[in-house]
């Protein structure tokens, strides 16, 4: 896939520039910042012409901080712009990326252009993140993996050798895509727990079913030795339920007699000649206790106006000290600002003192009234009281005659349901009687019913064994499936592959780098003190002729090596890649490297143009002696441009 040309427009610090991608093997990047020459090319916009491809097509950039409105050249503030066509498979594929435009908004358009007709079709979808979706479909990588294999910078450049085992292992396995053989992974793991359950579930159901058959068998010949014996039973039970009925009957008889010798009419006109009686004394008692309700109630209201009084004398006795503490203030330093206080000064707060005293004292008279208001009338109340209790009849003895005629209708009316449940009872005897009677021996049935489950459990046995069988096929299929996916299966055979290929590309590019002086050794296993292979990722470095670790290299030959490691898990990556791009960005990684690692770097960069078409490199060092085609980044006032 082909990337063919990239146009842009008030994107970071770039005016409107446009940048021809198709074939251009090695091209420097130069930059000169006029706005600030102190600064001579840094500032001037050439790594934005690389973010410029990163934002057209996957919307980011890889500097910090910077997100949305960020990106929009800070001088003219709007009309955000960036155009790229692509060519896939005889198509070419136009993206267009806007923020704070006047026209498009922050759009993102995706148009595929017929080169034969001049037609343009819009493949844009309904959301940002649908089209975006398509996008990365049509360049057939995602932003991670074009910052890995497409886009080398300074800042970009992982430690790899200095890193821990955890974080390379993370690298290389996202390079290799052991990330999806980890979600193939735990999909098989999954698998493999339903096929294993419902191995068990089955081994479960036929071992219930066996569990069943054997308890059938069992209870087929309890049931028969119950049919011989219910016979017996249930002629038993017919002579001791015909003695219950006749027992009943006696004792129904018994409580019927015992209830006409009570006479219950009797007893009742009694009772109510009596209540007659209590009534006429009704009125005087209520009286009596209305009277009551009303001392209680006097007592209460006098109890109030006694607390409110007792508040009051307190409040004017807390006033009165207040009036004489203002008085005392008089020539005394003020808090606030320091000078004695006067009489002017205090008359405020005097007069206020003496007002709340005029209103509380006034506040005492009036409870003073009602005080005297409340004990008339508790005194009315209490008189009251003593002259109905009086005037009350006693109708005790009354009461204690009607509480031994309601013993006795309680006693009748005891009787009386005793007498009601008894008939019950003779009545239910006669039923379970008459139903024993017909009863049928139901162990007949139940043999019956026994055998048919019997037959029904032996023919599901059969099924069941096969279920069995079926279900440890494909347990050891899921099984297998979840060996092949495991640690030791593909993913092992996948680094197994990648670690020769990262050795054999990190040695190429060292090779080059430091003329054979430094070798770095990949490795994914190391041996325990078992003697057993384990997971660890690491990268051994040795130089020839010096250190025996990558901590003892200089800085320039540590440069080297995270240059060619960094490079070769570039490659990794693209390998891997559905569809890899005729471009490859490499941003200032010749910084401090001396004149010899210099030229080696540009014959590496040299060979990458040949594999990919287009190698741009984006640098302030002057590079012309061995990239013969340029462009210079001018800044001149805020806004870059291409000459």
């Amino acid at each position: 896939m082909k990337l063919l040309k990239v146009k842009g427009k008030n994107f970071c610090v770039l005016g409107e520039i446009e940048l021809s991608l198709d074939d251009r093997g090695l091209l420097l990047i130069q930059g000169e910042n006029r706005t600030d020459p102190s600064a001579k090319s840094n500032g001037s916009g050439k790594s934005s012409l690389a973010d410029l491809i990163e934002w057209i097509a996957y919307g980011t950039i890889a500097r910090d901080g910077y997100v949305g409105d960020d990106v929009v050249n800070n001088q003219v503030k709007k009309d955000c712009e960036g155009v790229m066509d692509i060519e896939d498979e005889g198509r070419i594929y136009r993206i267009a990326r806007y923020r704070k435009h006047s026209k498009h908004k922050n759009a993102l358009m995706l148009l595929m252009l017929d080169d034969k007709t001049g037609e343009i079709y819009d493949l844009t979808c309904g959301t940002t993140a649908e089209t975006q979706k398509k996008i990365e479909q049509i360049i057939g990588m995602s932003r991670e993996v074009f910052n890995a294999a497409v886009y080398l910078g300074q800042e970009r450049m992982p430690d790899l050798p200095a890193m821990t085992d955890k974080n390379l292992k993370l690298l290389v396995e996202e390079a290799v895509g052991i990330t999806k053989l980890q979600k193939a992974h735990e999909i098989a793991k999954e698998r493999h727990k339903e096929a294993l359950g419902r191995f068990f579930d089955a081994q479960s159901k036929r071992d219930q079913v066996i569990k069943d058959i054997e308890s059938i068998k069992q209870t087929i010949d309890e049931t028969t030795s119950d049919a011989e014996s219910w016979s017996r039973a249930h002629d038993a039970q017919v002579k001791a339920k015909k003695d219950d009925l006749k027992t009943a009957i006696s004792s129904f008889e018994n409580l019927k007699a015992q209830l006409e010798a009570l006479n219950g009419v009797e007893v009742i006109t009694k009772i109510k000649e009596i209540d007659a009686e209590i009534t006429k004394s009704e009125g005087s008692r209520k009286a009596l206790e209305e009277a009551r309700r009303t001392q209680f109630q006097a007592e209460k209201a006098l109890e109030r106006i006694k607390s409110d009084g007792r508040n009051v004398a307190n409040m004017i006795k807390e006033l009165k000290a207040e009036c004489d503490e203002v008085t005392h203030k008089l020539g005394k330093p003020c808090p606030s600002c320091a000078q004695p206080l006067t009489e002017k000064s205090l008359a405020s707060a005097k007069k206020s003192a003496i007002e709340k005293l005029d209103a509380k004292r006034k506040a005492a008279t009036a409870i003073k009234q009602q005080l005297e208001s409340a004990q008339k009338a508790l005194l009315n109340a209490q008189n009251r009281v003593s002259e109905l209790e009086r005037d009350q009849v006693d109708i005790s003895a009354l009461l204690s005659v009607k509480n031994d005629l309601e013993r006795k209708v309680r006693e009748i009316n005891s009787i009386s349901g005793q007498l009601k449940k008894q008939a019950e009872t003779v009545k239910q005897t006669k039923m379970d009687l008459e139903r024993i009677m017909c009863e049928i021996n139901p162990h007949i049935e139940n043999l019956r019913r026994w055998q048919e489950r019997l037959d029904v459990r032996t023919k599901e046995l059969g099924e069941l064994e096969k279920s069995v069988e079926d279900a440890e096929r494909l347990e050891k299929l899921a099984k297998s499936a979840l060996e092949v996916f495991g640690t030791a299966g593909a993913r092992a055979h996948i680094l197994d592959i990648a670690t020769p290929f990262l050795n054999a590309r990190t040695a190429h590019y060292l090779g080059h780098l430091s003329d054979g002086q430094i070798q770095a050794q990949w490795s994914t296993l190391s041996m325990t003190k078992k003697e057993e292979l384990r997971e660890k990722f690491k990268i051994e470095v040795k130089k020839t002729m010096g250190a025996n670790r990558f901590a003892g290299l200089s800085g320039g030959e540590k440069r080297k090596v995270r240059l060619a490691c960094a490079m070769a898990l570039q490659d990794l990556v693209a390998a891997r890649a559905e569809k890899p791009l005729n471009l490859f960005i490499a941003d200032e990684i010749d910084h401090a490297l001396d004149d010899a690692g210099l030229e080696r770097l540009m014959a590496i960069l040299d060979e990458k143009s040949k594999e990919r078409g287009t190698v741009l490199v984006i640098s302030h060092n002057a590079l012309n002696d061995w990239i013969r085609s340029s462009i210079t980044v001018v800044n001149e006032g805020g806004i870059a441009h291409v000459v």
